[in-house]
């Protein structure tokens, strides 16, 4: 027997593995999920694309390739061939396995895993992705504690030793690996994952690395934040960013979107105010929707995942201003495809999608929807006259009718959801007016991309990593 009490507002209960029996029938969690969608529809919902208010310009999706950060002596393991054979790669974050590449002081050794993430470096340097390296664990001579102990702050008079093994990392991949970083940080500071740095210790570090760097031949920045989560982005990167004497060495913006399902809009809409403020671009650099989701019995094959994923996706990019978004991981976790790369899963497909409707360059426009349960995202470009817009529906089946749509487009549809991975729709004609109506099943992915009469649709997404400008 099961009982379940909710309090204090809407919440979401996970259940694995979850079993009802009734009357000698059988259903799954995610079967009663979707029948509860089913018996609430959408109905018709209105969704205008304001294409004079555009934001930001989105330089592309991207992903995390981190497993010799967790002790894996090889570069690229078959989950990441995977992705970079069929998703177009635009930037990739590797993690530095700080502790092995300098288990005592001074003493730097390219073996083991941290050869592997050097190696994975001059892999995705090849395929022209621009590359951001963080750190999670040190060593223990020098953060001190034990492995993995979350929360240790690096004591003062180390703060010189962990900059030099950091550099001499980032030379070596410059110069024997033709891998060089463009941005380097520390995973989640204000969480203490493992590093924990106040804002002014992390002004104190910056200001010292800085000119170590350059002087070591790097032009690597630093993020600014690489915060936990968006609630935390603006308090944590504030005080760095008006730093006068650190800011010749920040580069991008950065947060983790973990919190994009349950923050509210102005938290997250106060990170896009901040980089307006300061001139900055904004990225997330560990795309997700639950940051516990590992703890859940294989969770990965699921539509709920695929789904809530997207959510996250379009709720970040509607609401921070993000240019940029790097899943967590393009390697075996959080997977995308199983782990002998043979099997894509949904929210690889989704991501696909996704990857589609926005390549680099869109511009990202005002578009609201007045209903909770649908989230809407509007981009335009990068060829004129084409718009493209996602419908992330969570409730039963609907219809949106959508306007400010270019007048007699062409209409490729493009639907994901719980009985179909994905499919292409018929090719639909926009009305004189910028108007379309689309079905939008239940619990579904659709994404809708118009192209002006007389232009060709751009095509789909390349495996190849394309050199984007770089940050400010």
């Amino acid at each position: 027997m099961l009982s379940v009490r909710l309090a204090f507002g809407p919440q979401t209960v996970d259940i694995g593995g979850l079993q009802v029996f009734s009357y000698g029938q059988r259903y799954r969690f995610e079967d009663l999920v979707q029948a509860a969608a089913d018996a609430s529809p959408l109905g018709l919902v209105s969704v205008t694309v304001d294409r004079k208010r555009a934001l930001q310009t989105f330089r592309g999706f991207g992903g995390n390739f981190c497993q010799p950060r967790y002790g894996s002596s090889e570069p690229m393991d078959a989950v990441g061939r995977y992705i970079l054979a069929h998703l177009g790669v635009r930037h990739a974050r590797v993690g530095l396995p700080l502790n092995r590449w300098a288990p005592e002081p001074a003493a730097y050794r390219e073996e083991g895993p941290a050869r592997a993430a050097l190696e994975a470096m001059r892999l995705l340097a090849r395929r022209g992705v621009p590359l951001t390296v963080s750190v999670w664990e040190g060593p223990g001579w020098m953060l001190g504690g034990r492995p993995e102990q979350m929360g240790r702050r690096l004591p003062s008079e180390r703060i010189d030793d962990c900059i030099e093994a950091i550099g001499h990392f980032l030379k070596a991949a410059k110069e024997r690996y033709n891998a060089e970083a463009e941005h380097f940080s520390f995973n989640e500071p204000d969480y203490g994952v493992n590093f924990r740095f106040t804002p002014a210790e992390m002004g104190e570090f910056i200001r010292r690395a800085g000119p170590r760097f350059r002087a070591l031949g790097l032009r690597t920045k630093f993020l600014v934040g690489d915060t936990a989560n968006g609630a935390s982005c603006v308090d944590y990167c504030e005080p760095l960013l008006r730093d006068r004497s650190i800011a010749t060495y920040l580069g991008p913006i950065a947060f983790h979107c973990w919190d994009a399902l349950s923050a509210p809009d102005e938290v997250y809409e106060r990170i896009a105010a901040l980089g307006r403020a300061h001139g900055k671009p904004v990225w997330c650099m560990e795309a997700g929707h639950d940051a516990q989701l590992w703890q859940n019995r294989d969770p990965w094959r699921s539509w709920e995942n695929a789904l809530r994923t997207a959510q996250a996706y379009v709720r970040t990019l509607r609401l921070t201003g993000a240019e940029r978004m790097d899943y967590w991981t393009y390697q075996d976790n959080y997977p995308l495809v199983s782990r002998d790369g043979a099997t894509p899963y949904p929210v690889f497909h989704v991501l696909r999608q996704l990857e589609e409707a926005l390549p680099p360059g869109t511009r990202v426009v005002r578009c609201a929807s007045p209903r909770e349960e649908l989230l809407a995202l509007a981009e335009v470009g990068p060829a004129a006259g084409q718009v493209a817009v996602i419908l992330v529906n969570s409730a039963g089946p609907g219809r949106v009718r959508l306007s400010g749509l270019p007048p007699a487009a062409l209409a490729r549809l493009v639907i994901s959801g719980p009985l179909s991975q994905r499919r292409a729709a018929s090719p639909r004609r926009v009305d004189p007016s910028g108007r379309l109506t689309v079905e939008t099943p239940s619990r579904s992915v659709v994404s809708v991309v118009c192209v002006r009469p007389g232009l060709r649709s751009r095509p789909a997404s390349s495996a190849v990593g394309q050199r984007a400008a770089p940050a400010r």
